[in-house]
């Protein structure tokens, strides 16, 4: 027995150790304790061992420096908190040198300079290289892929972070302060209680427990970085726990690009549920797929997968629009047609895009808009194609190995399916790997290698890829890193390869919908939900109080005189229509009341207005109210100018609307025009004004 308990507990732990363990006393340079297998590995009894040192059962020379030189630094690199592993050659009583692997760490009492020494026998190793050579690579994978590796030995409250374990924690290696304190130093405060109550409790209570698969948060430098650890639990035959292992990865990248794709997705979803215009979806046959919410008069249930698309067609009609389709279908080309519907006795125009999987069209989408009031118009409106697609997740990695002396490269199942060949033939050479990059990025790739080999440091660059079966574009993130041998040479090319296509695809389909359409398209949000069973008029004034631009094209923004849409997105809509006199106001007003009064659905209502030079426009004017759990939350909207196309006989006016609304407020008050509760204090105009606005919209009582 030790006169120090924690001392017994120490050297109790390493009698228990199944591979040789010594304890070395710094100060004295002497071993103080050694377990079973240490004795059978060298030769010597315990008495014996007690009288030596790392010198008297080592080579004087080892790689061409002292003994006493190389064991000083690993050493004093385990006193500092540091956990050394490196390569050593030890001598049995017999003569015999034994190649070992040994582990430093340091044990308490800490009050006294005790490291323990845990020797791997290696002499087995000559026998398994196809072992070793996984290992390495294993090993080498995961550094390039950012794994980090722990291992925990509660009992001791000990443990062993490998070097990633301290870059992904911005730990230095040399730190002296706890890890455990550390991590939960850095925990996320919604995840901290949870997190000590299952290290503290349910890992040990529950003894089923033998794999874990946990993601958490922890913050690092003000950032919140999102982590997954994948562990396992060692118990002892009285199943209790002495040793945890596993891995930890920092996912937040990963998460990023998925909520990315996540938040596209959504915004395509919104603008296809809530457009004006009608968005179906067919396959070769013609049969409805997908109808969104806004096409009359159909429940999608009666609809999807029952009828076709020439159910909605004129039969004098249907073979020309079925020559339309099958151009579409042949050709991927996108194609028009206007129709008549017989059932709701109108006409309209169809916008048809192709849908395509694998280089081939499998549907197309059709957008319909209501062309009755219009159909003479020499135009072609040209919409932009919706295709409402699902988007793959973009966070597969696919991961490489070059062995730059055999010239052997190793691919992962997603690398082949990242460039689109099949898993069970070659990878690509380092020479088809550079011929496959897109030759303008080519170069850019080339420097990007060169410059992280000569600084011998990681390299990682953004470029697009050919793929070889079908020349498709790809848009890839590249990670990779050099490996050296003992002299210094290159010896191993490791990294990643990541796909995001689909994102800056639909970053691309979103500013296309907005810039490329004929029609100014506008997204007009409210600050705060209208309630649709207020009175249109107290709806009017908290649409005006509440709207501002959330988006816009650049094409909305010049109808009104401005130079581009950063002058009024996330602006008051006051800037956006021009409104800065009490009677620009009343007219808007009156409209929005028009607006709210339709049903909160306007299709091509042909309006007069001003731009910001005071000229005066003329629009069709189509939007579309999104209303959530009885509340306005949104408008979607468009215009088209035409102030040319129309002459000024044929405008519903703003002069026709104010007069309306003034004559229905007028007939609330029974004609009361001052006073209170009277028309112009209704109205916030003075007396004078109103009985001026009254004279020249030739208002008068009826008798």
């Amino acid at each position: 027995m030790h006169a120090n308990p924690t001392e017994d507990k120490t050297f109790d732990l390493i009698h228990r150790a199944s591979d040789p363990t010594f304890v070395f006393d710094v100060s004295t340079e002497v071993f103080v304790d050694m377990n079973i297998p240490a004795v059978a590995f060298l030769g010597y009894s315990k008495g014996e061992l007690r009288q030596m040192g790392i010198k008297d059962i080592s080579p004087s020379l080892i790689r061409g420096r002292t003994v006493h030189e190389i064991a000083a630094e690993r050493i004093q690199e385990a006193l500092e908190g540091g956990n050394p592993v490196y390569d050593w050659i030890h001598i049995h009583q017999s003569g015999e040198e034994i190649p070992c692997e040994v582990r430093l760490i340091r044990v308490p009492p800490y009050e006294r300079p005790l490291v323990r020494a845990t020797l791997i026998d290696k002499r087995n190793w000559k026998l398994q290289p196809e072992r070793r050579e996984s290992e390495e690579r294993l090993l080498l994978a995961m550094k390039a892929t950012g794994l980090g590796t722990y291992d925990w030995y509660p009992e001791e409250n000990r443990i062993f972070w490998d070097e990633r374990m301290h870059e992904i924690f911005h730990l230095a290696p040399s730190s002296t302060v706890d890890r455990n304190a550390y991590f939960l130093s850095i925990m996320h405060p919604d995840e901290r209680e949870a997190m000590v109550k299952f290290l503290t409790e349910g890992l040990f209570e529950d003894q089923d427990t033998q794999f874990f698969d946990d993601p958490y948060r922890v913050i690092l430098n003000g950032k919140i970085h999102h982590m997954r650890t994948i562990g396992m639990v060692l118990r002892n035959s009285q199943q209790k726990i002495y040793r945890v292992i596993g891995t930890v990865q920092d996912q937040t990248a990963q998460i990023e690009a998925a909520q990315t794709a996540e938040a596209f997705q959504a915004r395509w979803k919104s603008i296809a549920e809530n457009p004006f215009d009608w968005l179906m979806i067919i396959d070769p046959s013609g049969t409805f797929q997908y109808v969104n919410r806004t096409a009359p008069p159909f429940d999608k249930e009666d609809v999807i997968g029952k009828m076709t698309v020439f159910d909605c067609i004129d039969p004098s009609q249907q073979e020309y629009v079925r020559d339309e389709l099958s151009f579409v279908f042949a050709s991927g080309k996108a194609g028009y047609y206007e129709s008549f519907f017989p059932g709701l006795n109108q006409w309209t125009a169809n916008y048809i895009g192709p849908i395509l999987k694998d280089g081939k069209v499998t549907h197309v989408s059709i957008m319909t808009r209501n062309i009755t009031n219009q159909r003479n118009i020499e135009q072609h409106l040209r919409e932009t194609d919706w295709i409402l697609k699902q988007a793959q997740r973009i966070t597969q990695l696919g991961g490489w190995d070059w062995n730059i002396q055999t010239g052997e490269v190793k691919w992962t199942p997603e690398m082949f399916e990242i460039y689109g060949m099949d898993p069970q033939g070659p990878p690509l050479s380092p020479d088809q790997f550079l011929d496959d990059i897109h030759p303008e990025d080519k170069e850019l790739v080339k420097k990007a290698i060169s410059e992280a080999t000569e600084e011998m440091r990681p390299y990682q660059s953004s470029h697009r890829i050919v793929r070889r079966s079908d020349q498709s574009i790809r848009h890839i993130r590249a990670f990779g890193e050099t490996f050296y041998d003992e002299n210094g040479k290159q010896n191993r090319l490791i990294g990643t390869i990541q796909d995001f296509t689909e994102v800056l695809e639909s970053q691309i389909r979103y500013q296309t919908f907005f810039e490329d359409n004929i029609s100014a398209v506008f997204w007009i949000e409210m600050k705060k939900a209208i309630p649709t069973d207020l009175p249109a008029q107290e709806q009017a004034q908290l649409i005006f109080k509440n709207a501002y631009v959330k988006d816009c094209s650049n094409r909305a923004a010049q109808m009104y005189g401005l130079s581009s849409k950063e002058e009024v997105i996330g602006g008051h809509i006051a800037k956006a229509w021009h409104l800065e006199t009490k009677e620009e106001l009343q007219a808007f007003l009156a409209l929005t009341e028009t607006f709210i009064e339709s049903g909160y659905s306007w299709e091509n209502m042909l309006t007069e207005e001003k731009n910001v030079a005071g000229e005066t426009k003329r629009f069709h004017n189509s939007m579309k109210g999104v209303v959530e759990n009885g509340n306005l939350v949104r408008i979607w909207g468009s215009l088209l100018d035409v102030s040319t196309l129309f002459p000024i006989a044929t405008q519903t006016k703003l002069a026709d609307v104010q007069k309306t609304h003034i004559l229905k407020i007028l007939e609330a008050v029974n004609w009361k025009i001052e006073g209170k509760d009277g028309a112009a204090q209704v109205l916030d105009l003075k007396p004078s004004t109103l009985r001026d606005k009254m004279k020249k919209l030739d208002i008068r009582r009826k008798s």
